[in-house]
């Protein structure tokens, strides 16, 4: 892309859409749900809020935390080898 301002604006829509920042997730339609579920994006503000306002307790809270924390851990780890990956390619010019 010769100009980023169209992902610029879609990213940031996107991301507050899915997740559950506009609508809550448990509202979308059920066919969405499995796919809702395993999405990273669900982390920021659909499981903090849905523990701490009690609609997930126990098992359910643990497993929604734990789905987080395993993305979390994904992302980093993908982000770590697209930045070593980067770094082999990166040439420095100068004095």
């Amino acid at each position: 892309m010769v100009s980023p301002d169209g992902v610029l604006r879609i990213v940031p829509a996107i991301v507050i859409f899915l997740s559950g920042g506009v609508v809550p997730l448990p509202l979308f339609p059920e066919w969405m749900h499995p796919f809702l579920a395993s999405q990273p994006l669900r982390g920021l503000v659909d499981t903090p809020t849905r523990v701490y306002s009690g609609d997930l307790i126990g098992a359910e809270a643990f497993s929604a935390v734990a789905g987080t924390l395993l993305w979390v851990v994904v992302l980093v780890l993908i982000g770590r080898w697209a930045l070593a990956r980067g770094l082999e390619k990166l040439v420095i010019a100068g004095g």
